[in-house]
């Protein structure tokens, strides 16, 4: 059974009661939590449907592969036993005041900001901090006072020396459509914010032994966070709240792999990926790969990475994948993830955790559907189903960890799939699934226009019979259209909704079939 655990959307009124729940990773399904406070870290509360749409831009799906190599996962919510359990409760519902201390430039539009706690009940506040530090994912809620809106934002872990636990860092990309991006951008060191947290995104089990982490663009926090929260609560020997069998009491330290996307290369300035090698074709006709100097310049966050890979060099893994160099994460840089894992240890628990922008998050997790009137975490596909379908090709027809996407399951077939791995429905059933059918527009636009293209938000209007309806903003229209008419090998004109027909057979199968079994138009 594969697990998926998703980050909710980041941004909300502040004059809307904050909801607090627990995403249960456990056969899909949403658990929320009884009236009353539970745990001493609060959830990130869920987005209000009205709130400000540029802050539902970067998301947090956990994937975790229970079963990719044969492993369980286990996840249990922690208390904290203390005399002042009660107040210590209450600290992450109200804000509090925070200092700009500085902001540290990494690239035109990305920066790190320094925060300081200004408020002195800090007892109670640093040890919700260091809580949160070796326990997995969350964020803080920054308020912005002129317009009355929240947006989450994840803290960078703290640096390997010198920390104040009072400071927290950042990584904040200037969006000049983003209302609370631009006015943090405006503020001058010395200025007053207001936060409120933390709020616990998700909660890594001690039992973990492997991560495989996608992240796009600021992404790289939340694994920059997940790093930490395994490594460095594994070598201080200390398996948090959850117990390892006898004969892994002391095992080997898990281990990372950090797969990181940009647009472009000022955001990771300086990285050099230590595992992915271009193929021969790759290396003829695309641009080479830039080799840094040793005196020439390195990003701050690529440093943030060199240093944690100093630290354990033997459980860290970097890869970086640009743009603007023709260099992307694919299937197979997955597969190979999961494959060469460092670990040693028996039946090791293994996650997949993929962190960027919406478009990001569908191309290779599959994207949400709507259910019974809410948005919910749909079935696992995209580029990471398939890869998880390489790794467990191997397995048995009664195997559990094969990857099952609307109740059919994904069969290898070496290098690509054949149209008979996707076979057509019940006559009852709609050919045109929402799922596949934003897989194969998500293809389209990745194909034409790389990594930005998983930027633009598609919304599946309605599906009768083999037709399909899709609506993309305005601005993205010509763009979207290029791009599917490249890809079907067609021209067409312009429009600001397109229309999908199969001939014939379930969309699923169109992903990788030839042009003559589709065909694709705009128009009402």
């Amino acid at each position: 059974m594969i697990v998926r655990c998703s980050r909710q959307a980041a941004t909300w009124r502040a004059d809307r009661r904050l909801m607090r729940g627990t995403v249960c990773p456990q056969f899909r399904h949403y658990h929320p939590a009884p009236p009353g406070p539970t745990r001493t870290i609060n959830e990130a509360p869920r987005k209000d449907s009205g709130g400000n749409k540029h802050g539902n831009w970067w998301q947090t799906p956990v994937l975790a592969a229970c079963a990719v190599l044969g492993i369980g996962l286990a996840l249990a919510l922690r208390g904290v036993a203390s005399q002042d359990r009660a107040s210590t409760e209450q600290r992450p519902y109200r804000f509090a005041p925070y200092e700009l201390v500085r902001r540290q430039p990494v690239s035109s539009t990305l920066s790190i900001f320094h925060l300081r706690l200004s408020s002195h009940d800090d007892a109670k506040s640093l040890t919700l901090f260091q809580e949160a530090w070796q326990t997995g994912i969350w964020n803080l809620l920054l308020k912005q006072p002129q317009i009355q809106v929240v947006r989450a934002y994840t803290p960078l872990p703290p640096p390997t020396q010198g920390h104040d636990d009072a400071h927290l860092r950042f990584l904040i990309r200037h969006d000049p459509r983003g209302e609370v991006s631009s006015w943090l951008f405006r503020l001058p060191p010395g200025s007053s914010l207001e936060m409120k947290g933390p709020n616990m995104e998700f909660e890594i089990p001690a039992a973990t032994r492997n991560v495989t982490f996608l992240a796009g663009g600021t992404g790289i926090a939340p694994a920059l966070q997940t790093a930490h929260a395994l490594l460095s609560r594994a070598s201080a020997g200390t398996p948090h709240q959850f117990e390892l069998p006898d004969n892994s009491a002391t095992p080997d330290l898990p281990s990372i792999h950090i797969l990181w996307a940009n647009r472009q290369r000022e955001d990771c300035l300086g990285g050099v990926s230590d595992t992915t090698k271009l193929s021969f074709f790759r290396g003829l006709f695309s641009p080479p790969r830039r080799k840094q100097a040793q005196d020439s310049s390195v990003g701050l966050v690529v440093q943030e990475l060199e240093a944690l890979k100093s630290k354990y060099p033997q459980q860290v893994k970097v890869d970086y994948f640009v743009d603007e160099e023709n260099t992307r994460i694919n299937e197979e840089s997955i597969a190979q993830s999961l494959l060469n894992s460092s670990s040693t240890g028996p039946r090791p628990s293994s996650l997949i955790i993929v962190s960027g922008p919406d478009g990001f998050i569908s191309h290779f997790a599959g994207p949400k559907v709507w259910s019974n009137g809410r948005e919910q975490q749909g079935p696992v596909g995209g580029v990471v189903a398939q890869a998880l379908a390489r790794v467990n090709g191997g397995g048995g027809d009664d195997d559990p960890s094969r990857p099952v996407v609307d109740g059919r399951e994904l069969r290898p077939s070496g290098e690509r799939w054949r149209k008979e791995d996707f076979p057509l429905p019940p006559t009852s059933v709609p050919p045109f699934h929402p799922v596949t059918l934003l897989s194969y527009l998500n293809s389209a636009l990745q194909s034409y226009l790389g990594l930005s293209g998983t930027a633009i938000p598609i919304d599946v209007l309605k599906t009768q019979n083999d037709d399909a309806w899709i609506r993309i903003p305005f601005e993205d229209t010509s763009a979207v259209i290029a791009s599917v008419s490249q890809w079907s090998g067609r021209s067409s004109g312009g429009g600001v909704q397109l229309r999908v027909k199969a001939s014939g057979t379930w969309l699923g199968g169109l992903v990788v079939a030839s042009e003559d079994e589709e065909r694709l138009w705009t128009g009402k």
